[in-house]
C-alpha cells in the first residue's frame, strides 16, 4: 500500500501517444509533495466499478486518504 500512495502522490511526468501511435512525447510536472491526511467517507457508491471489471463488496472503502492539493507547474510536450 505504501508504494501506491508514494506513486499517486509523487508522479513527475506525463506521457502522451502522437495521433500516429509512432510518435510519444513526455512532459514534466512539478509539484511539491502532497501532504496526505485522514479522510472521513460519509457517502460513496459501487456502481462504475463493474466497468472496469471489479465486483462490488458491499462494503465501505477499506483505505482512505486525501490531499487539499498543491501548486503545480506543468512543462511543454517534448518528442521522445
Amino acid at each position: 500500500m505504501a508504494l501506491l500512495i508514494y506513486c499517486l502522490a509523487f508522479r513527475t511526468y506525463v506521457c502522451q501517444a502522437g495521433k500516429d501511435a509512432r510518435t510519444i512525447r513526455r512532459g514534466a510536472v512539478f509539484h511539491e509533495p502532497y501532504l496526505l491526511c485522514r479522510a472521513e467517507v460519509t457517502a460513496w457508491d459501487e456502481n462504475l466499478l463493474p466497468f472496469d471489471g471489479f465486483t462490488p463488496t458491499g462494503r465501505p472503502p477499506d483505505h482512505v486518504i486525501m490531499s487539499r492539493g498543491v501548486d503545480v507547474t506543468i512543462f511543454p510536450l517534448e518528442r521522445v
